[in-house]
């Protein structure tokens, strides 16, 4: 006597359209893992691409720079997005013709009670419907997976009856992972089986966090440039507060976390979790960059420019220097100190007011200001204290004419040492290099 779970309940020919080939392609584990995998791979070359600049000469190392790279990578990312869209369309629609032509991909399943056979022209499959591993509905079509085997129903193959015994045996069964497309509604027939959460419009939500990702980017080199100017930090020592950049990662790490937790309940999260990835990865590149500090040296080297600062330096504080493999200014250095006793500042900065060699940068004539940086290494008035604005102390000396703050009356190469101090913060500044006057 036959049992009632070996009689078959309904039988289905799957013979699939293009249409119906490229809709199951598109979900193909091997193909997206090939693609995404691709996709990975060009944006970090793209990414290097960006930074190359300023990998190859850390001079050009800036705000600016940092951002204008930045803002590079992230246009190389999507640009190697859509083409690598692209491409993956181009070559699912050239695969799924082929198989609508060759007819591989024609096969029928019967149905049981707890068990299915799958037969097509090479092999028969009995596979039980508690060893299916998962099961998902999307665009049409139910996806079951069973090991390495992704087997393919089109609804539109199978009766109103089939369809409701799929998903009521096969798809909700509680040991298969289920899934259930959330994207295109309308094609879901039952749209009571996905799981629910408890927040009221998660697309809402990812596209909010989408955007709070991007910006957090963008925003990032604005904050790191706050820092610096709020507390006055000159350009040397800037690599300090590189981790300012790192401050923004909680966006893109959340966007990354919900990202996943609601793709595993069929919301289509893929721009949240590339594009949290791609902002982690450029993030953490922004901040790796920052970390090429200037040299330490001794501080007693400073004593060495006495004579030019031309009143008694402090005997205590930290002395740092940069030199720059490309400038346009020749053989340029920039040393700066910190005095760290607060007595010894104080009294170098009265000498230095009681000193006519030190000027205020209002005095400083427009011939003059020609041969100087184009860009101040450090600011004068604190966001903290705005009326400091007469905070800075300015010198500049001409070696070759032992004159100072005087443009020189004859051509040539001259070597300049131009020197800023700021009393708010204890910095002085000493710009070295050469130019052809």
């Amino acid at each position: 006597m036959e049992k009632d779970n070996d009689k078959m309940l309904f039988t289905v020919d799957i013979k699939p359209t293009s249409e119906n080939c490229y809709n199951m392609l598109k979900h193909s584990r091997k193909i997206n893992k090939k693609f995404r995998k691709r996709f990975i791979i060009f944006s970090l070359l793209f990414i290097l691409i960006a930074f190359s600049g300023i990998i190859n000469n850390p001079s050009i190392l800036s705000i600016s720079s940092i951002l204008y790279s930045g803002v590079a990578a992230i246009i190389y990312t999507v640009v190697a997005y859509f083409i690598n869209k692209s491409v993956k369309n181009s070559y699912i629609t050239k695969l799924a013709k082929f198989l609508e032509e060759s007819n591989e991909l024609n096969y029928t399943i019967d149905f049981y009670e707890d068990y299915l056979i799958f037969k097509n022209d090479r092999m028969t499959l009995k596979i039980k419907y508690s060893e299916i591993n998962k099961a998902t509905e999307t665009d049409g079509i139910f996806f079951l997976f069973y090991g390495e085997i992704n087997i393919s129903i089109y609804e539109e193959a199978c009766s109103a009856e089939l369809i409701t015994f799929i998903r009521n045996h096969i798809v909700t069964m509680p040991n298969i992972e289920s899934n259930h497309s959330n994207i295109k509604k309308s094609r879901i027939k039952n749209p009571t089986n996905i799981k629910k959460s408890r927040i009221k419009n998660p697309n809402q939500l990812l596209s909010i966090l989408f955007i709070a990702t991007i910006i957090s980017f963008l925003l990032a080199p604005g904050l790191f440039s706050a820092v610096i100017n709020y507390f006055n930090i000159p350009s040397v020592l800037q690599q300090k507060y590189s981790w300012v950049f790192l401050l923004m990662l909680p966006i893109p790490i959340i966007s990354i976390l919900v990202g996943t937790k609601y793709s595993n309940r069929g919301y289509d999260c893929k721009k949240n979790v590339i594009a949290g990835w791609i902002i982690v990865v450029l993030l953490f590149l922004y901040s790796f960059i920052s970390l090429a500090p200037p040299i330490k040296q001794e501080y007693s080297n400073i004593m060495k420019y006495k004579d030019i600062v031309n009143v008694d330096i402090p005997n205590s504080g930290k002395f740092y220097v940069t030199e720059y493999t490309q400038s346009y200014l020749l053989n340029h250095k920039s040393i700066y100190a910190i005095f760290t006793n607060e007595e010894e500042a104080n009294k170098f900065e009265v000498n230095i007011n009681n000193n006519s060699n030190w000027i205020l940068k209002n005095n400083i004539n427009y011939d003059l200001e020609k041969i100087l940086p184009i860009e101040l290494p450090i600011k004068c008035g604190l966001i903290s204290k705005p009326k400091s604005q007469t905070s800075c102390k300015y010198l500049t000396y001409i070696k070759e004419t032992n004159e100072y703050n005087t443009v020189p009356s004859e051509q040539g190469q001259y070597q300049v040492y131009f020197m800023v101090y700021n009393s708010d913060t204890n910095f002085l500044d000493i710009e070295e290099y050469q130019i052809n006057f």
